[in-house]
């Protein structure tokens, strides 16, 4: 009877081979290893650095908040509006451990017909700052957009019917010194004499300006004046009728007077705590 064939037992490699094929394994895992992080490297190179806000500074940002302001007053220049600038800043905590600093620029508008003004604003600044309708036709419009550098943009009619266009850096580090220089200036006479009928004799004065946009040239600047609402004070209407000869009234309501001369326009504008008188001189 012919025994049936088998198939020899496959030989061991030897030792050394085995060796050898684990050194250049090895070898192989080691290259892709170092391979992937050069190429982690160079996309870290390549690639924009900074990745969350908290890595930025407040002062990496004054130039876009600079811009937001100038190119809102821009629009604004010449129209029927009131309108002035604020500026704020605030200590905040970017973590519980690490404090920081937060800075926003604002525009305040008031208008007759504050729908079609905030439309007209919308109009101008959606495409530059990618702005969005956040909220239903049933409510009172707000925009609101981002654009690089983590800054974010509001555009609001707010519930006293004023209008807010409003640039934010959110909690951050400080950075270099920041803030708009202010130079020396004098309060404008329709600020302090609007004052003066009102009954106010203390009020804080500030400053602000930006840089004009919206292809206007110059320097926009406000002078805002604040202070509580006196006791007894007269309806803001009235106050029309002593408005200089030359001026030209585009709004008066009881808590709302604007008027024009020339390139500068004043705004008065009261709320339930406070008081606010400003004259800005237009962009050119």
């Amino acid at each position: 009877m012919t025994q049936p064939l088998t198939r020899p037992a496959p030989r061991k490699p030897p030792e050394a081979l085995v060796k050898a094929w684990g050194f250049v394994k090895r070898r192989k895992v080691l290259v892709a290893v170092v391979a992937w992080g050069v190429l982690l490297g160079v996309l870290a190179f390549v690639s924009p650095s900074v990745t969350v806000p908290e890595q930025t500074t407040v002062a990496d940002s004054l130039g876009r908040l600079d811009e937001a302001m100038g190119d809102a007053s821009g629009t604004l220049a010449g129209s029927d509006h009131g309108y002035y600038m604020l500026s704020s800043s605030d200590e905040c905590d970017i973590t519980p451990l690490r404090g920081g600093e937060r800075y926003e620029r604002r525009v305040v508008v008031h208008a007759q017909d504050p729908g079609a003004a905030i439309t007209e604003l919308a109009d101008a600044l959606t495409e530059r700052y990618r702005l969005e309708l956040v909220t239903g036709p049933d409510s009172p419009p707000r925009y609101v957009g981002r654009i690089p550098g983590y800054v974010t943009l509001t555009l609001a009619l707010r519930l006293d019917n004023s209008i807010e266009w409003k640039a934010d850096t959110g909690c951050r580090r400080p950075g270099d010194a920041f803030g708009w220089l202010r130079p020396p200036f004098e309060t404008p006479r329709e600020v302090t004499q609007t004052m003066e009928q009102i009954g106010v004799e203390d009020a804080a004065v500030s400053l602000d300006g930006a840089s004009c946009g919206g292809g206007r040239s110059g320097q926009v600047r406000s002078v805002v004046a604040t202070a509580g609402v006196p006791h007894g004070v007269v309806d803001l209407s009235s106050l029309s009728e002593t408005v200089p000869e030359r001026a030209r009234v585009v709004v008066a309501e009881e808590r709302v007077l604007v008027y024009r001369i020339g390139d500068s326009v004043t705004s008065v504008f009261m709320s339930d705590e406070e008081i606010v008188a400003a004259t800005t001189v237009d962009c050119g």
